[in-house]
């Protein structure tokens, strides 16, 4: 269920006062070192579109520069908090891809 409007949008207001603090000082091009979030529910403003984040998954950060395709989803969104299983390359025994080998040359040799 979506979050009332009355209410607007949520986000922490640390997050608001650092972007604020930042932009005083010369904007994202000022920026020395990406600002941490540990809020991954807080909706990306437009005020934000250049700075860079450490998103907080749960184990470590994950670097994001925020673009304007970004603006009104969740910083959550970006951090993605499962590893994926990488399956292992299936290895072939010499002697099979060998026979296999010799198999798609004799194709070849019939075309």
């Amino acid at each position: 269920m979506p979050r009332s409007l009355y209410k607007g949008f949520f986000c922490v207001e640390n997050l608001r006062n650092s972007i604020y603090k930042l932009h005083m000082n010369g904007g994202p091009q000022k920026q020395v070192r990406p600002i941490r979030v540990y809020s991954r529910s807080s909706i990306i403003m437009p005020e934000f579109i250049g700075y860079k984040f450490e998103i907080h998954n749960g184990m470590d950060f994950v670097n994001v520069a925020i673009q304007d395709t970004m603006v009104g989803h969740r910083f959550g969104e970006f951090a993605f908090t499962r590893k994926f299983p990488r399956f292992p390359e299936k290895s072939v025994h010499p002697a099979i891809a060998a026979a296999m080998k010799a198999k798609s040359a004799a194709k070849g040799k019939k075309d």
